[in-house]
């Protein structure tokens, strides 16, 4: 069974390097098909690599940040800017930390 699947073109172009490299390496082309085949069952063994790879923190974009600061919430605490810099910097803010 074949199911189609879309790549981006950057991925599109590092499956057609990698399999120019094994078809340099063993003389012998290797189908697109096949070389994603293996790719799935070798990923499948290491996938703390693939999560790793796959989860790491993105910058929020423009409108993500202003959307979660419009949205302050209130916890019902106060904090003193004393625990702020503690917590920031690991001890009490100087001049230098909150220069621009």
């Amino acid at each position: 069974m074949s199911t189609s699947i879309k790549l981006s073109e950057d991925a599109k172009r590092t499956l057609e390097k990698l399999q120019a490299r094994i078809t340099l390496a063993t003389g012998a082309k290797i189908p697109q098909q096949r070389l994603l085949d293996t790719i799935i069952r070798l990923s499948a063994d290491n996938i703390d690599q693939i999560l790793e790879a796959t989860t790491q923190a993105r910058p929020l974009t423009m409108s993500q940040l202003e959307a979660l600061l419009a949205t302050p919430a209130d916890w019902g605490t106060e904090t003193r800017e004393e625990e702020i810099d503690q917590t920031l910097y690991g001890r009490r803010a100087t001049a230098e930390d909150t220069r621009p």
